[in-house]
């Protein structure tokens, strides 16, 4: 089944979207720090994804944003607004805010359509449900008002839940995970529309995932979290591309690493000399993607053997053997190249696309 979210009846009132800043923010629930002295800023109109692995921080900073949490030290803003900081503590229904969970929250005794008229506050019942209607409309529902929630599937509930927290126009519209509930076809699917939608109406929207692929395709920007702290944030590219620590490096993609010995700006490893790119001498990784790693004849590079290689559709992933290398090497060649377990092969890596980190930088 292919889903096309529909046009709404008329062009769509954009929002006015607000900025989110966070400032010095620290938060404990107890032992320890569940975040710690975070500042960054979500710029108005922009798509910000926290990622991080489980107790990084990432949903205590969506709640800490909301009101739902109270911070311990510093300071959050919506706009040019305080709503969190010393003296200050602005309740959640006063922030315009809109929450989207992973688990939809939709009240399972109303109906769709009053589902997405229920944060339509101050109008008459006959203009938030008109409102509403146009909402299950840009999200494809608008057959459905009529159901209830439990009778809808997982996707069609997802962009229930969408359409009823953009209906108020939210200037921030937080997002919990939204899409970790589904299936994988159909999460790419919706997760795509989903962005369509925030585009549409020039939402500011902070998405909480785990998973760095989903961050880097719907993100204008990523703020890495790990144990409570910004490890890094910038475009997707460039968290990808120059990541700041091997611990990034790690999160958003698979790596070979190699020991290393930098000396005067270059790091030599089994396979070679990599730029350094200005560290310090001494102890030091290599680390190289599957795909920087080329596979020759004999006589080629340094001396391996082929020990395995597995089919994964467009791709086929080799392990390899490598002289001076402490442990096998992992490359992704195209399907139908690589040589048969066994085989004595020469191996060359491109050193250009490596990334070289100091030994401590984990």
């Amino acid at each position: 089944m292919t889903l096309n979210f529909a046009a709404a009846p008329e062009t769509p009132a954009r929002v006015r979207a607000l900025s989110l800043a966070f400032d010095g923010v620290w938060h404990s629930h107890g032992e320890g720090y569940a975040v710690s002295d975070v500042s960054f800023t979500a710029p108005a109109g922009a798509v910000v994804a926290l990622l991080g692995e489980s107790g990084s921080g990432k949903t205590t900073l969506l709640r800490i944003a909301a009101g739902v949490e109270r911070p311990g030290r510093g300071e959050v803003r919506l706009g040019d607004r305080v709503v969190t900081g010393p003296g200050v503590f602005l309740p959640p229904e006063k922030r315009g805010v809109g929450l989207m969970f992973q688990d939809f929250a939709l009240f399972p005794h109303m109906t769709l359509l009053r589902n997405v008229a229920f944060g339509l506050k101050g109008l008459s019942r006959a203009r938030s449900e008109a409102l509403a209607r146009e909402e299950l409309e840009r999200v494809g529902l608008g057959a459905h008002g009529g159901r209830l929630p439990g009778e809808l599937s997982g996707g069609e509930q997802q962009r229930a839940a969408l359409a009823r927290a953009i209906a108020p126009r939210p200037g921030v519209l937080l997002m919990d995970e939204p899409f970790s509930g589904l299936d994988r076809r159909l999460r790419d699917q919706v997760r795509d529309d989903t962005l369509g939608v925030l585009k549409d109406i020039g939402a500011t929207a902070v998405i909480v995932t785990h998973d760095p692929e989903e961050a880097m395709l719907v993100a204008d920007e990523i703020v890495l979290l790990r144990r409570g702290r910004v490890i890094q944030r910038g475009a997707p590219e460039t968290l990808y591309r120059a990541p700041s620590t091997l611990y990034a490096a790690r999160f958003f993609s698979d790596l070979n690493e190699l020991d290393a010995e930098i000396r005067d700006g270059s790091a030599l490893c089994a396979l070679g000399h990599a730029p350094a790119g200005g560290l310090p001498d001494g102890a030091a990784v290599v680390a190289a993607r599957p795909e920087s790693l080329r596979i020759g004849p004999v006589g080629e590079g340094v001396a391996g053997r082929i020990l395995s290689r597995r089919f994964v559709g467009g791709a086929e992933r080799v392990e390899v053997a490598v002289e001076g290398a402490a442990r096998p090497l992992r490359a992704r060649l195209r399907p139908g190249v690589a040589p048969e377990p066994d085989s004595d092969v020469g191996v060359t890596l491109d050193l250009s696309e490596s990334l070289v980190f100091a030994a401590h930088e984990t």
